[in-house]
Protein backbone atom coordinates (compact mmCIF):
# COMPACT_ATOMS: atom_id res chain seq x y z
CA UNK A 1 0.00 0.00 0.00
CA UNK A 2 1.03 3.55 -0.61
CA UNK A 3 2.64 5.45 2.23
CA UNK A 4 0.68 8.67 1.56
CA UNK A 5 2.94 10.41 4.02
CA UNK A 6 4.19 13.97 3.90
CA UNK A 7 7.11 12.99 6.12
CA UNK A 8 8.71 10.59 3.65
CA UNK A 9 10.57 11.89 0.63
CA UNK A 10 8.94 9.43 -1.76
CA UNK A 11 7.02 6.20 -2.09
CA UNK A 12 6.63 3.60 -4.79
CA UNK A 13 4.45 0.68 -5.80
CA UNK A 14 5.39 -2.53 -7.53
CA UNK A 15 2.74 -3.89 -9.92
CA UNK A 16 3.29 -7.50 -10.93
CA UNK A 17 1.41 -9.98 -13.09
CA UNK A 18 2.07 -13.54 -11.94
CA UNK A 19 1.25 -16.57 -14.05
CA UNK A 20 0.08 -19.42 -11.82
CA UNK A 21 0.40 -21.80 -14.76
CA UNK A 22 4.03 -20.90 -15.54
CA UNK A 23 4.91 -20.18 -11.89
CA UNK A 24 6.63 -16.98 -12.95
CA UNK A 25 6.24 -13.22 -13.01
CA UNK A 26 5.05 -12.13 -16.47
CA UNK A 27 5.34 -8.36 -16.04
CA UNK A 28 6.57 -6.02 -13.37
CA UNK A 29 6.29 -2.27 -13.25
CA UNK A 30 7.31 0.29 -10.66
CA UNK A 31 5.27 3.48 -10.25
CA UNK A 32 5.00 6.39 -7.88
CA UNK A 33 2.83 5.93 -4.82
CA UNK A 34 0.07 8.21 -6.08
CA UNK A 35 -0.68 6.26 -9.29
CA UNK A 36 -3.95 4.35 -8.81
CA UNK A 37 -3.52 0.59 -9.17
CA UNK A 38 -6.33 0.20 -11.73
CA UNK A 39 -4.53 2.55 -14.15
CA UNK A 40 -1.75 -0.04 -14.53
CA UNK A 41 -3.92 -2.65 -16.22
CA UNK A 42 -4.25 -2.90 -19.99
CA UNK A 43 -7.06 -5.23 -21.09
CA UNK A 44 -7.35 -6.62 -24.61
CA UNK A 45 -7.67 -9.85 -26.57
CA UNK A 46 -4.83 -11.45 -24.60
CA UNK A 47 -7.20 -12.08 -21.65
CA UNK A 48 -9.35 -14.56 -23.58
CA UNK A 49 -9.73 -17.73 -21.45
CA UNK A 50 -7.46 -16.22 -18.76
CA UNK A 51 -8.50 -15.94 -15.11
CA UNK A 52 -7.34 -12.79 -13.30
CA UNK A 53 -7.56 -12.60 -9.51
CA UNK A 54 -7.60 -8.97 -8.44
CA UNK A 55 -6.42 -7.26 -5.31
CA UNK A 56 -9.07 -4.84 -4.03
CA UNK A 57 -6.85 -1.91 -5.09
CA UNK A 58 -7.44 -2.89 -8.73
CA UNK A 59 -11.24 -2.94 -8.38
CA UNK A 60 -12.81 -1.35 -11.47
CA UNK A 61 -16.17 -2.23 -13.01
CA UNK A 62 -14.96 -0.91 -16.37
CA UNK A 63 -11.99 -3.30 -16.25
CA UNK A 64 -14.24 -6.21 -15.26
CA UNK A 65 -16.58 -5.35 -18.14
CA UNK A 66 -13.66 -5.29 -20.60
CA UNK A 67 -12.40 -8.67 -19.36
CA UNK A 68 -15.88 -10.09 -19.83
CA UNK A 69 -16.11 -8.53 -23.30
CA UNK A 70 -12.83 -10.18 -24.35
CA UNK A 71 -14.03 -13.53 -22.87
CA UNK A 72 -11.62 -13.56 -19.96
CA UNK A 73 -12.49 -14.26 -16.33
CA UNK A 74 -11.98 -12.44 -13.05
CA UNK A 75 -12.48 -12.70 -9.30
CA UNK A 76 -12.20 -9.77 -6.89
CA UNK A 77 -13.40 -8.75 -3.47
CA UNK A 78 -16.43 -6.49 -3.75
CA UNK A 79 -15.81 -2.97 -2.48
CA UNK A 80 -17.87 -2.19 0.60
CA UNK A 81 -19.20 0.99 -1.03
CA UNK A 82 -20.41 -0.86 -4.16
CA UNK A 83 -24.17 -0.54 -4.69
CA UNK A 84 -25.20 -3.29 -7.10
CA UNK A 85 -28.81 -4.41 -7.19
CA UNK A 86 -29.61 -8.04 -6.40
CA UNK A 87 -31.63 -9.31 -9.39
CA UNK A 88 -31.50 -13.05 -8.69
CA UNK A 89 -30.67 -15.46 -5.86
CA UNK A 90 -28.89 -18.56 -7.19
CA UNK A 91 -28.53 -20.14 -3.74
CA UNK A 92 -29.08 -19.21 -0.11
CA UNK A 93 -32.23 -18.96 2.02
CA UNK A 94 -34.29 -15.79 1.66
CA UNK A 95 -37.67 -14.82 3.04
CA UNK A 96 -40.79 -15.11 0.92
CA UNK A 97 -41.20 -11.33 1.08
CA UNK A 98 -37.67 -10.74 -0.23
CA UNK A 99 -38.15 -13.33 -3.00
CA UNK A 100 -41.37 -11.63 -4.09
CA UNK A 101 -39.71 -8.21 -4.05
CA UNK A 102 -36.92 -9.43 -6.36
CA UNK A 103 -39.41 -11.23 -8.60
CA UNK A 104 -41.42 -7.97 -8.88
CA UNK A 105 -38.19 -6.23 -10.01
CA UNK A 106 -37.95 -4.19 -6.80
CA UNK A 107 -34.29 -5.00 -6.54
CA UNK A 108 -32.59 -4.32 -3.19
CA UNK A 109 -29.00 -3.08 -3.10
CA UNK A 110 -26.57 -5.73 -1.92
CA UNK A 111 -26.11 -3.95 1.42
CA UNK A 112 -29.89 -3.92 2.00
CA UNK A 113 -30.14 -7.56 0.92
CA UNK A 114 -27.41 -8.64 3.37
CA UNK A 115 -29.15 -6.76 6.20
CA UNK A 116 -32.40 -8.64 5.47
CA UNK A 117 -31.00 -12.18 5.41
CA UNK A 118 -29.73 -14.28 8.35
CA UNK A 119 -26.14 -13.53 9.27
CA UNK A 120 -24.82 -16.98 8.51
CA UNK A 121 -23.87 -19.18 5.61
CA UNK A 122 -23.43 -18.21 1.99
CA UNK A 123 -25.37 -16.50 -0.79
CA UNK A 124 -24.75 -16.88 -4.51
CA UNK A 125 -26.33 -13.92 -6.32
CA UNK A 126 -26.65 -12.24 -9.70
CA UNK A 127 -26.28 -8.49 -9.32
CA UNK A 128 -26.75 -5.55 -11.66
CA UNK A 129 -23.88 -3.05 -11.62
CA UNK A 130 -23.72 0.43 -13.10
CA UNK A 131 -20.48 0.09 -15.07
CA UNK A 132 -20.64 3.63 -16.41
CA UNK A 133 -22.84 6.48 -15.24
CA UNK A 134 -25.11 8.11 -17.79
CA UNK A 135 -24.72 11.74 -18.81
CA UNK A 136 -28.04 13.54 -19.12
CA UNK A 137 -26.59 16.57 -20.94
CA UNK A 138 -25.14 14.34 -23.64
CA UNK A 139 -28.23 12.11 -23.70
CA UNK A 140 -25.97 9.17 -22.88
CA UNK A 141 -27.63 6.36 -20.85
CA UNK A 142 -25.98 4.45 -18.03
CA UNK A 143 -24.23 1.21 -18.93
CA UNK A 144 -25.29 -1.65 -16.67
CA UNK A 145 -24.02 -5.21 -16.54
CA UNK A 146 -24.82 -8.31 -14.51
CA UNK A 147 -22.11 -10.11 -12.57
CA UNK A 148 -22.14 -12.93 -10.07
CA UNK A 149 -21.59 -12.02 -6.42
CA UNK A 150 -20.80 -14.63 -3.78
CA UNK A 151 -21.22 -13.61 -0.12
CA UNK A 152 -19.90 -15.49 2.93
CA UNK A 153 -20.66 -14.68 6.55
CA UNK A 154 -17.42 -14.58 8.55
CA UNK A 155 -18.26 -15.74 12.07
CA UNK A 156 -14.92 -14.50 13.49
CA UNK A 157 -15.23 -10.90 12.25
CA UNK A 158 -19.06 -10.88 12.15
CA UNK A 159 -19.02 -9.38 8.65
CA UNK A 160 -19.95 -10.42 5.13
CA UNK A 161 -17.12 -11.16 2.69
CA UNK A 162 -18.36 -10.60 -0.86
CA UNK A 163 -16.69 -11.49 -4.15
CA UNK A 164 -17.54 -10.37 -7.68
CA UNK A 165 -16.85 -12.62 -10.65
CA UNK A 166 -17.99 -13.49 -14.13
CA UNK A 167 -17.32 -17.20 -13.57
CA UNK A 168 -20.58 -19.09 -13.87
CA UNK A 169 -22.19 -21.07 -11.05
CA UNK A 170 -21.75 -24.15 -13.28
CA UNK A 171 -17.98 -23.67 -13.58
CA UNK A 172 -17.13 -22.98 -9.91
CA UNK A 173 -19.07 -23.37 -6.68
CA UNK A 174 -19.21 -20.48 -4.20
CA UNK A 175 -16.71 -22.27 -1.95
CA UNK A 176 -14.33 -22.72 -4.89
CA UNK A 177 -14.57 -18.96 -5.59
CA UNK A 178 -13.69 -18.29 -1.95
CA UNK A 179 -10.75 -20.73 -2.07
CA UNK A 180 -9.56 -19.23 -5.36
CA UNK A 181 -9.49 -15.74 -3.90
CA UNK A 182 -7.55 -17.02 -0.89
CA UNK A 183 -4.90 -18.15 -3.41
CA UNK A 184 -4.28 -14.48 -4.14
CA UNK A 185 -2.75 -14.15 -0.66
CA UNK A 186 -0.03 -16.60 -1.68
CA UNK A 187 0.94 -14.11 -4.39
CA UNK A 188 1.11 -11.33 -1.77
CA UNK A 189 3.57 -13.41 0.24
CA UNK A 190 5.99 -13.48 -2.72
CA UNK A 191 6.64 -9.79 -2.19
Amino acid sequence: PAARSRNNASGLKIHALLSARAHSVKTIEITGERIHDSKMIQIGREVKNVLIIFDLGYFSLKIFSKIDHYRGFFVSRLKTNAKPKVVSVVSGKVSKKLKESIKAEKYPTISDFLRLVPQKGMYDLVCLFEVEKGQERRNKPSIEQKFRVVCFWNQKTLTWHSYITNLSAESLTPDEIYQLYKYRWIIELLF
